[in-house]
């Protein structure tokens, strides 16, 4: 017998304005501009390569995360709340956090499934009160960042997987549950929940949405 419903989050572009972890990139870097110069080209490449798909995700990510290797949890993990901090009201949507407080009032399970590197998700958990967050792992050794990240990136069938495995943890009913995300990727997302929603759709996800029935809503500048 299932006990709890759930609602299942995408991060990038369905709760926030703009990509997350390229912010903080710039945020990063803007405190030392000698620093962005050294690993530029790493940073290039990997924005350039992963876009003609030369390289995998994984990769691309451990590339963009060069500038942080060698540095301690505890000083990746401030970095990631001073970021939240800084960037909240320009980085979050309204109507996206809303709907959040809506789904906890109603009883739902909350959860968050995002590809991006865990570098300020603990924050976004505590503050939004996130049952669970799904990203890319870190991995660290003696408390260090090793400049590698696990090769679970919590993206595309990884997410759907993630969702099956909590939905049996916690006695989840998938079929009065809803899953949001702005991403064709998200797809197999989508397809595991009864109430799959489409966010700020792009042209590819669009049409797809439409011939399903899938619900859509526009929390752009808003």
């Amino acid at each position: 017998m299932y006990k709890n419903k759930a609602v299942f989050f995408d991060f990038d572009y369905t709760l926030t304005n703009f990509d997350s972890f390229k912010s903080f990139l710039i945020f990063y870097y803007s405190k030392n501009f000698i620093k962005f110069l050294i690993y530029f080209p790493f940073l290039f490449f990997a924005f350039v390569f992963r876009k003609l798909k030369i390289i995998n995700l994984k990769t691309a990510k451990e590339l963009l995360l060069i500038g942080l290797k060698g540095k301690s949890r505890t000083s990746i993990h401030k970095l990631g709340q001073d970021f939240i901090n800084i960037k909240f009201e320009k980085l979050f949507n309204k109507k996206a956090l809303q709907t959040i407080q809506n789904f906890r009032q109603t009883g739902y399970l909350i959860f968050l499934v995002t590809s991006a590197p865990n570098i300020y998700f603990e924050h976004v958990k505590n503050r939004f009160g996130f049952n669970e967050v799904c990203c890319c792992e870190m991995i660290y050794k003696n408390n260090v960042f090793t400049g590698k990240i696990s090769s679970h990136t919590c993206f595309g069938m990884e997410k759907k997987k993630y969702i099956l495995l909590v939905s049996k943890q916690h006695s989840i009913d998938l079929s009065k549950s809803y899953a949001y995300t702005d991403n064709i990727s998200d797809l197999p997302m989508l397809e595991v929940v009864g109430n799959p929603v489409v966010v700020n759709v792009n042209n590819e996800l669009i049409k797809l949405a439409q011939q399903r029935k899938y619900d859509i809503v526009y929390w752009f500048n808003v």
